[in-house]
């Protein structure tokens, strides 16, 4: 398999620039599949992110419950223990939740450029 990769390689470096890239464009999937297919992954990883954020918001709760309970008791070094742990969990969650922002931008202008790109010949029938 890898020689093949390698052969293939090497016959391509005897072709003129021009006629590799043709070969590329004309052998890859039309640009409105690939941005479907582009949007389907991103909205399975959003789909991932959206669970880690409700799994860092349960955390969180559990975290600063612990804490307010360590305060009741007047033991001050959990607590601030439990505060601490509670604002990397925090500052996990802003990154977090920024990059689920990030993925539906994203979704969104593909969405967008998927409304302006023709319909392949078989979306037609």
């Amino acid at each position: 398999m890898l020689e093949d990769i390698l052969r293939e390689c090497d016959g391509e470096e005897n072709r003129p620039f021009l006629s590799r890239l043709k070969a590329r464009i004309l052998r890859s999937k039309p640009v409105r599949e690939r941005i479907i297919l582009c949007i389907y992954r991103l909205r399975v990883q959003k789909g991932k992110l959206e669970l880690l954020i409700l799994k860092i918001r349960k955390r969180d709760r559990e975290l600063f419950c612990r804490c307010i309970d360590s305060q009741a008791m007047r033991d001050g070094g959990r607590a601030t223990m439990y505060a601490e742990a509670c604002h990397e969990v925090r500052t996990i969650f802003r990154i977090v939740f920024h990059c689920k922002l990030a993925l539906e931008q994203v979704i969104l202008r593909l969405e967008t450029c998927l409304l302006y790109t023709s319909p392949s010949p078989r979306d037609r029938q």
